[in-house]
């Protein structure tokens, strides 16, 4: 999970649930290796892709320059202006992500649920999301690494705090790029992401104005914890009129347990309120963006700019092979020129009744008893 995706808490006992025992969309702890038990799989396969496998997360950093608050039970990483570390080779990076990948599928032989089709099919890395704890984008490498990425058929989803500009200016296309959006203002940011950096909150809005330069897709990421960020609409509608991205996601925060809690349940969002406070924004910024999807199984919900929007059909998901493609080929492009359409089951209100989002060719698992798929 991306930083900011997470809060630590207790054990949710019966949160999320409400009277007569009907789940509702408010997140807990996600299904782990979901899509090789046809489980439903991850959050970007069915709100801007296909579903392709296997994707691989990692980072390619361990320094921050944030200590995000919703990481509450992380690691200490460490936090100066400067670190003195040793810089891996970018090659055995991908060769050490996709060994260990495989290492890691190769577990899952003989696990009840598993499907032997899916887990053949994950022994080839299509994705690899550069997120989790640090900042991949300060990577001296990390163009170099894109490309190699890239050279191997593996599309590359990257995801910054925001906080080095100079960077972001120099990073080469990716696939996909994500900003993580903790707030609207700096007040906020601050109590949210607890930057090191004292300017902060200009290095913040210097990558926004980059963002909006950029070619490939690009995508505001926001992570919404009630009581800390959901209260300035406006400005979150000011960031996007400003840095002008393809997608915002608007994601509730993921609750993960623990033993010391400083946030718990009552600071994650249901899904209808993601949905309410997305639409707000929409309303906001003048016409450019719609809700175009949702997936409600992960409290996520997807503003799209409209040129996305083709005859009455969205297109957010990914040409891949196109992609590729375009950026093996050393010429320019943008990212109309590899999108996808939508499913109709994606769209938001197209999907299954109270569970938008979901691949009606999937079983939806929950915890203590098993759902056939809804099928139309």
């Amino acid at each position: 999970q991306e930083d900011g995706d997470r809060v630590a808490g207790k054990e949710p006992d019966q949160a999320g649930v409400q009277a007569g025992g009907q789940p509702q969309r408010r997140q807990a702890v996600p299904v782990d290796q979901g899509d090789a038990a046809g489980e439903g799989g991850l959050l970007q396969a069915h709100v801007l892709r296909d579903r392709e496998l296997p994707v691989h997360g990692g980072d390619a950093v361990a320094g921050v320059r944030q200590q995000v608050r919703l990481l509450l039970e992380a690691p200490q990483e460490p936090r100066e202006h400067q670190l003195a570390v040793e810089t891996d080779d970018p090659r055995l990076l991908v060769d050490g992500f996709i060994a260990n990948h495989r290492a890691m599928i190769r577990e899952m032989r003989g696990l009840p649920g598993v499907i032997p089709s899916r887990l053949e099919e994950a022994q080839t890395v299509r994705h690899c999301a550069l997120s989790l704890v640090g900042e991949p984008i300060i990577y001296p490498e990390i163009n170099r690494f894109l490309d190699m990425l890239h050279g191997e058929g593996i599309s590359s989803f990257l995801v910054s705090n925001a906080q080095f500009p100079e960077q972001m200016e120099r990073l080469t296309p990716c696939t996909q790029l994500y900003v993580s959006i903790d707030a609207s203002n700096p007040i906020e940011l601050q109590a949210v992401d607890r930057p090191i950096f004292s300017d902060f909150w200009e290095r913040f809005l210097a990558c926004i104005d980059l963002l909006a330069t950029k070619g490939q897709r690009t995508v505001f990421r926001l992570t919404l914890v009630k009581d800390f960020n959901m209260s300035q609409i406006e400005g979150y509608a000011a960031l996007i009129r400003r840095g002008k991205p393809d997608f915002v996601e608007v994601k509730g925060v993921t609750f993960t347990g623990g033993k010391r809690p400083e946030l718990g349940m009552k600071n994650v969002p249901w899904h209808q309120e993601v949905l309410n406070f997305t639409q707000q924004i929409c309303d906001l910024v003048e016409g450019d963006y719609e809700v175009a999807s949702e997936h409600a199984h992960s409290c996520a919900v997807l503003m799209a700019h409209k040129k996305f929007k083709r005859g009455g059909d969205w297109y957010t998901h990914i040409d891949f092979d196109k992609f590729l493609e375009l950026a093996k080929s050393g010429e320019e492009f943008g990212s109309e020129d590899y999108m996808s359409r939508t499913p109709h089951w994606a769209v938001l209100g197209k999907g299954i009744p109270g569970d938008g989002g979901f691949d009606p060719n999937e079983t939806h698992f929950r915890r203590g008893r098993r759902k056939e798929a809804v099928t139309e």
